[in-house]
């Protein structure tokens, strides 16, 4: 079964499918999926394999303990297709899904963030001051070690698809057409849509417990995984010019973490690649555990 498939078949099961009426009524009330798809006579596998498949492809998410349909989701107008019998995924969906996955390989990734990392990151400017914060080539390997180590360790369940997600999703956005501006707004939104899901995880990691990963990024959670005692909704720039770089870093990458490809197109590229840079400074930081 192709990628576009399996997607289809889960935009169809959460809308009309027993299995995915049952996972809905689970997360909605906070209870565990699996006894209420035993009370609805749904196979555990099927359901389990389905809110898998719904999160690998971002159809749901889950906000403050409770599973949502994502703005993706909602613009695929599922109820129109569904009624007309068939499912038509949006051409950009297609790109995401089918080109993107075809053409990565995990280790030719993994290499160029290694490289990446060691190239642009020996020092980093602070965001609103421009002082320059040198970091060591062995704190550069070390932090690349521990994202990799992050992605792909064990964590809570809808976070499992992180680490494809993340992979697909730089390799996208750094093989991306600048010129071509829908697709590089599209590929920019799905990189930066990674960094709140990771903080998540890291949280649930160094905390060793899932729960902590189950509210909204705020103040509290950053601060479990990186020292920090600023606002983070200060959205001053003067407040930002003396505090800690690490600080400055995750200011200027918070604002964007939600922003869909078509909000990101009156964005100039020097906005975006300044976002997607601190981005990864931001990983590197809290890697290094600032």
């Amino acid at each position: 079964m192709t990628d576009i498939d399996k997607l289809k078949k889960a935009i169809i099961e959460i809308c009309k499918g027993k299995h995915g009426k049952a996972v809905l009524l689970a997360v909605n009330n906070k209870r565990d999926y699996k006894e209420i798809a035993s009370q609805a006579g749904c196979n555990n596998n099927q359901s389990s394999s389905l809110l898998n498949t719904a999160l690998t492809f971002g159809l749901i998410t889950k906000e403050e303990g409770i599973w949502r349909k994502t703005p993706e989701f909602r613009r695929l107008k599922v109820n129109q297709v569904l009624k007309e019998g068939s499912i038509d995924i949006p051409i950009e969906k297609k790109i995401r899904v089918q080109k993107i996955r075809k053409k990565t390989n995990v280790d030719m990734v993994k290499k160029d963030i290694s490289s990446y990392f060691l190239l642009q990151f020996s020092e980093i400017p602070h965001p609103f001051s421009g002082k320059l914060q040198k970091i060591k080539v062995q704190d550069l390997k070390k932090a690349t070690e521990c994202l990799f180590t992050n992605l792909e360790c064990d964590g809570p369940i809808r976070l499992n698809g992180l680490s494809d997600r993340f992979y697909e999703s730089f390799s996208a956005y750094f093989s991306s057409d600048r010129i071509r501006k829908n697709e590089f707004t599209n590929n920019f939104s799905n990189m930066i849509g990674c960094f709140e899901p990771y903080v998540k995880k890291v949280t649930a990691i160094k905390t060793k417990n899932p729960e902590e990963a189950n509210p909204s990024l705020n103040k509290d959670m950053i601060s479990k995984v990186i020292s920090f005692n600023s606002n983070i909704n200060n959205n001053n720039d003067s407040y930002w010019v003396d505090k800690p770089i690490h600080e400055a870093s995750l200011r200027v990458v918070f604002p964007y973490r939600h922003i869909e490809s078509h909000e990101a197109r009156s964005y100039t590229l020097f906005d975006m690649e300044r976002v997607v840079f601190y981005l990864f400074a931001s990983i590197i930081f809290i890697n290094l555990n600032y």
